[in-house]
């Protein structure tokens, strides 16, 4: 046993709670199987973490991956060798009000496309994507309106980047269109009743 005689609250008792189980995490460990596996993957990344120096000390997750997506695409193209083309804004040729913000596209020489779709998460949901090496559900939506609202996509490369987890900083995820034609065609139909309904009800509301 060891006592350390550090302020509580200092940047000192911060760095040694990162990566020790205290009671907080104890907490977690017996409790419910989701606490427990929040846990789990909050201390491996924490154990492979090197804090990135001037960083914004209050940074939202927006703020964060509007700061790192550029170094994010720029290590997908030096660890893929692919060039990315930023579109900014695309819209469905067969969809009224159908649209998607892609992060960039992979244009092939046959003119088909791969998406490409950038999330800079924090510790914990990084090395829980590395390890599972799977789409979080949240954002499952997103990568299937890469594919509706452009026929030419025949993928999507789900790129996750964290510079403070060196071993681990990028990790890609690939998806073939045709590994979700039925998740697509049903975001197809529910999006196509969705837009009649508005396009009905503005008609109405213009003609009264």
């Amino acid at each position: 046993m060891r006592h350390d005689h550090i302020t509580q609250g200092s940047n000192q008792w911060k760095e040694l709670r990162r990566i020790f189980i205290t009671g907080t995490t104890l907490g977690q460990i017996t409790g419910t199987p989701a606490a427990r596996k929040k846990a789990y993957y909050e201390i491996i990344a924490e154990l492979l973490t090197v804090p990135e120096q001037n960083v914004p000390e209050f940074e939202n997750a927006m703020q964060r991956g509007t700061r790192l997506e550029p170094e994010a695409r720029a290590a997908y193209e030096y660890h893929t060798g692919k060039k990315v083309t930023q579109t900014g804004f695309v819209t469905s040729d067969t969809l009224p009000l159908v649209a998607q913000s892609p992060d960039g596209d992979v244009i092939h020489p046959d003119t088909t496309m791969t998406g490409v779709e950038i999330k800079c998460m924090g510790g914990e949901n990084h090395m829980r994507t590395v390890i599972e090496n799977e789409i979080p559900k949240e954002y499952r939506a997103q990568i299937i309106q890469y594919f509706v609202a452009d026929e030419k996509r025949t993928g999507v490369d789900f790129v996750v980047y964290n510079p403070e987890i060196p071993r681990f900083s990028i990790h890609i995820i690939h998806i073939n269109r045709e590994d979700m034609l039925l998740e697509i065609q049903e975001a197809i139909e529910a999006q196509s009743v969705f837009v009649e309904e508005v396009l009905n009800k503005l008609e109405q509301l213009i003609t009264i």
